[in-house]
């Protein structure tokens, strides 16, 4: 007759070095991320602002999807940024150019 205890035995020993050759991450895939609302872009085409210039009627903001124009009365959501940071989403840039404008700006607080 087979003694199931040894493979048993043999199962508990591998799944305890399993877990602790190869732990689980802590951290969840969407942790310490950004999430943009629907109306903005629906998590398209939003980063953190990398760069921002001021001229005489608004500012030139670059993120890593391009640089945008914002005016300074423009018509584009004005949001309260979830992480304290700024950040910008556009419409996608044509032909390497200035992105056609900002449809929302996320400002650390909003004045």
């Amino acid at each position: 007759m087979i003694d199931f205890r040894i493979y048993i035995s043999l199962f508990i020993i591998a799944s305890f070095i399993a877990i602790v050759l190869f732990p689980l991450p802590a951290k969840s895939h969407t942790e310490g991320m950004i999430h943009y609302d629907y109306e903005c872009c629906s998590n398209k085409d939003c980063a953190p602002l990398l760069k921002t210039e001021k001229t005489e009627d608004g500012d030139l903001m670059t993120t890593k999807h391009g640089i945008v124009f914002v005016p300074q009365n423009g018509n584009f959501l004005k949001k309260r940024s979830p992480d304290g940071g700024f950040h910008v989403c556009m419409t996608p840039p044509l032909n390497g150019n200035l992105s056609e404008r900002a449809i929302c700006v996320y400002y650390p607080e909003l004045y």
